[in-house]
């Protein structure tokens, strides 16, 4: 699935937040997801179902650049990336 990440992601996202971040919102939005079901860093993009961890997609290297540029409060633009759902029909 395609994720687009937005200027208004971008001017909503807050910086070093991996759940409020950039392309965090972005997934939510792509997915129709629950906030708190979102975390992303550097090294994955992590799904939760409830409080509890679900699985872990690997963040492509380019959207790790765009996260330490982020959150480094650097200026950024829109980014698109690969990303595959989580099947939570195995949940």
């Amino acid at each position: 699935m395609k994720i687009k990440v937005t200027s208004e992601h971008i001017s909503k996202g807050v910086c070093g937040d991996e759940k409020n971040c950039a392309i965090a919102l972005a997934v939510i939005e792509a997915l129709n997801l629950d906030p708190s079901s979102v975390a992303v860093d550097t090294d994955g993009i992590r799904f939760y179902d409830g409080e509890e961890f679900f699985c872990l997609r690997k963040t492509p290297e380019y959207v790790a650049d765009f996260i330490d540029q982020f959150d480094a409060d650097l200026p950024v633009g829109p980014i698109e990336f690969e990303l595959e759902p989580p099947d939570w029909r195995a949940a």
